[in-house]
């Protein structure tokens, strides 16, 4: 067991390893967090990545891999969160609403995302804002899981390119 003092002042060496990770990959984790949730929220998710990766920074085999895979979780929360929100709004003014104000992140976000092909943008709505499987996004798009899959593939590439992120 640790000790608090353990805790609370980690080894040296340890501090300057996570240090120079933390200057390596800030700014990726910044891009792939504004990708995937907005610019509003990309230093917070990322910060909050990094946290995470520092708690478990002696069990990590890959921390970069890991780092990225908590940054796009945190990501994906933010923004089902941020349209959690929006479809609240809309109940809460009895559906009589004609436009929801959506918050600056997932306007960023969407903004791209509706300039993609069409069944492709239908693919990336219908997985992460109705929250459905590739089997239900085939079968309300009447096509196969392997096209569903292919058209979240390009979808992915095309983002990635425009967010200047690597996949």
């Amino acid at each position: 067991m640790k000790s608090i003092e353990t805790a609370a002042h980690p080894p040296p060496d340890r501090e300057h390893e996570f240090d120079a990770f933390y200057q390596r990959c800030f700014p990726r984790a910044v891009a792939l967090a504004h990708a995937l949730a907005g610019s509003r929220l990309a230093e917070d998710i990322a910060q909050d990545a990094f946290w995470a990766t520092y708690q478990e920074w002696d069990t990590l085999n890959t921390p970069e891999q890991w780092l990225m895979r908590v940054v796009a979780n945190r990501s994906r929360s933010a923004l089902r969160r941020s349209y959690a929100e929006a479809r609240a709004l809309k109940r809460l003014l009895g559906g009589t609403a004609t436009a929801v104000i959506v918050p600056e992140p997932v306007a960023d976000f969407w903004a791209v995302v509706k300039k993609l092909p069409k069944r492709q943008a239908q693919v990336v709505a219908l997985l992460f804002v109705e929250e459905l499987s590739t089997v239900e996004v085939a079968a309300v798009l009447e096509c196969s899981e392997a096209t569903v899959r292919v058209h979240l593939h390009r979808a992915r590439r095309s983002l990635a390119e425009r967010f200047q992120v690597e996949v």
